[in-house]
C-alpha cells in the first residue's frame, strides 16, 4: 500500500509539472498578430476606419467653404417668331425668323468677409480633428478587446487542462478507494465521498468545455484565427515597474492624454463655437461676383442681323439679414444649452479617465506581489498534499482529504495563472486609460507570452 501511495504520488507531480508544456503548437499565435489579424477582420473596426475617412474630409470642406466656387452654365434652343409691318406696307409679307439659339456662361462668386462662414470652416476643422482622436480611441479599444478575447480563450485552455487532470486524479483516488474498501481497509462513506467528487468534476469539465467552445468563438469571430494556437504568458516573466513611478504623475497624464477626454474636448470646443456662428449670422457678408457670357442667335443672323453677343459683369454682393422669424435666437439660446451639456459631460469623462487610470495603476502595482505570493500558494498547497497523502498512509487521513488537498493545488494553479493574464489586461488597460495603448506598447506585452518554436 505504501508503494502504491508513493507511485501515486509520483504520477501527480509528474502531471504538475508537466502541465504548464502540454499542446504545445508547432506554430503558435501570439498577441500581436492576432491584432493584426483583427484589424483586417473585424467589422466594427473597418466601420471606423470608414467614418474615420469620412470625417477627416470636414477639413477639406471648411477649406473648401472660403475658396472661389465657379459655375459653368449654358442653354441651347431653337426659336420662331413672325412679325407684320401692316402700318408700314400693307403688301409687305410677314417677317418670319427661324433658328437655333445658344448661349453660355461663367460664373465666379469670392467671399471677401463672412464671420460666420469663417466659424463653420473652423468647426468641420475640429471635426476632423474629432474623428481622428475617436478613430485612434477605436484603435485602442480593438486591443483592448483583442487582449480580453485571446487571454480568455487561453485562460479557458488552461481551465480545462487543470480539470481534466484533477478528473485523473479524482479518478485514481476513487479507484484507490475502492480497493482499500474490498480489503477492508476503507468505509463505504469513504468510497462513496469519492464517487460524489468524482461525478461533481464531471459535471465541472463539461461547463468547462462549454465555456472554452464560448470563448474560442469570440476570439475566432475578431480575428479568424484558430483559437488553438495561441502562445501563453511566460511562467518566467518578472513584473516591470511601472514609469513613471508614481500615482499622481499618471492622473495627470491621462488628463492631458486620455483619449475620450481628448474628444470631448474638441466637442465643447464645437458647441462654443456654435454659439459665435450663431451670434455673427446677422453680420455682413460680402462677396466678389464676376460673370462673363455668349450668345448667338439663328434666327437673327438669318435675318442678316449680328448673329453673336457677348456681356461680362464683376462686381460686389452685400447680404444682411435682417429678420428670421426668431429663428436665429432659438438657435443661439440652443447653442448655449448645448455648450453647457458638453461642458457637464467633459468633467464626468475627466473624472472617468482619472478613476479608471487610479483602478488600473493600483491593479497593476499590486500585480506582481500578488503573482509571487499566488506562486508561494501553488507551492505551498503542493506541500500540504504530500502531508495530506502521508497522514492517510498512516490512517490520519480519508480519501476526501486526499481529493481536497489536490482541488487546492489545481485551484491555486489556476489562481496564479489567472493573475497573470489579469496583469497583462490590466497593464494594457492602464496604457488606454493615458492615451498610450499602441501597436508599440502591445508588442512590449507581446513580449511576456512564451516563446514557442
Amino acid at each position: 500500500m505504501h508503494r502504491a501511495f508513493q507511485s501515486l504520488a509520483k504520477t501527480y507531480s509528474v502531471a504538475l509539472l508537466v502541465l504548464p508544456m502540454l499542446c504545445t503548437p508547432a506554430s503558435a499565435t501570439n498577441l500581436l498578430s492576432s491584432w493584426q489579424a483583427a484589424r483586417t477582420h473585424d467589422a466594427r473596426f473597418a466601420a471606423a476606419e470608414q467614418a474615420r475617412n469620412a470625417g477627416l474630409e470636414n477639413a477639406n470642406l471648411g477649406a473648401a467653404a472660403m475658396l472661389p466656387q465657379i459655375a459653368l452654365n449654358g442653354n441651347a434652343g431653337q426659336t420662331a417668331s413672325t412679325s407684320d409691318s401692316v402700318q408700314a406696307n400693307p403688301a409687305a409679307p410677314p417677317t418670319r425668323m427661324r433658328g437655333p439659339q445658344y448661349e453660355v456662361g461663367v460664373t465666379l462668386i469670392q467671399p471677401l468677409y463672412d464671420a460666420a462662414a469663417t466659424v463653420g470652416r473652423d468647426q468641420l476643422k475640429l471635426q476632423a480633428r474629432q474623428a481622428a482622436v475617436q478613430y485612434r480611441a477605436e484603435e485602442q479599444d480593438l486591443i483592448l478587446r483583442v487582449a480580453k478575447a485571446y487571454c480568455d480563450t487561453v485562460l479557458a485552455q488552461e481551465n480545462l487542462k487543470l480539470v481534466a487532470a484533477q478528473k485523473e486524479a479524482v479518478g485514481q483516488q476513487l479507484a484507490q478507494a475502492k480497493k482499500m474498501l474490498e480489503v477492508g481497509s476503507s468505509s463505504i462513506t469513504d468510497a462513496n465521498e469519492a464517487q460524489a467528487r468524482f461525478d461533481a468534476i464531471i459535471a465541472i469539465e463539461i461547463a468547462a468545455r462549454n465555456d472554452l467552445a464560448t470563448k474560442s468563438d469570440v476570439y475566432k469571430t475578431l480575428t479568424d484565427l484558430d483559437p488553438a494556437q495561441l502562445a501563453p504568458v511566460s511562467e518566467e516573466h518578472a513584473a516591470t515597474i511601472l514609469q513613471p513611478a508614481s500615482l499622481g504623475a499618471w492622473m495627470l497624464l491621462a488628463q492631458e492624454s486620455n483619449l475620450a477626454l481628448q474628444a470631448q474636448q474638441l466637442g465643447l470646443d464645437h458647441a462654443r463655437q456654435d454659439i459665435d456662428r450663431y451670434r455673427l449670422e446677422s453680420a455682413p457678408a460680402v462677396s466678389l461676383v464676376a460673370s462673363y457670357g455668349r450668345k448667338w442667335d439663328g434666327s437673327i443672323a438669318a435675318a442678316g442681323a449680328p448673329e453673336r453677343k457677348a456681356s461680362g459683369a464683376i462686381g460686389l454682393q452685400l447680404s444682411i439679414p435682417l429678420y428670421t422669424g426668431g429663428g436665429r435666437s432659438a438657435q443661439l439660446r440652443q447653442a448655449v444649452a448645448v455648450r453647457e451639456q458638453q461642458r457637464h459631460t467633459l468633467e464626468a469623462v475627466r473624472r472617468d479617465a482619472v478613476q479608471g487610470t487610479r483602478q488600473f495603476f493600483l491593479a497593476v502595482e499590486s500585480g506582481t506581489a500578488r503573482i509571487k505570493a499566488l506562486e508561494q500558494a501553488q507551492v505551498s498547497s503542493a506541500s500540504w498534499l504530500a502531508s495530506i497523502k502521508r497522514g492517510r498512509e498512516v490512517g490520519a487521513k480519508t480519501t476526501v482529504d486526499v481529493i481536497d488537498a489536490e482541488q487546492n493545488v489545481y485551484q491555486a494553479r489556476y489562481n496564479l495563472v489567472e493573475a497573470r493574464y489579469q496583469f497583462l489586461l490590466n497593464r494594457l488597460q492602464l496604457a488606454a486609460a493615458v492615451g498610450k495603448l499602441n501597436e508599440a506598447e502591445l508588442a512590449n506585452v507581446n513580449g511576456w507570452l512564451a516563446a514557442r518554436e
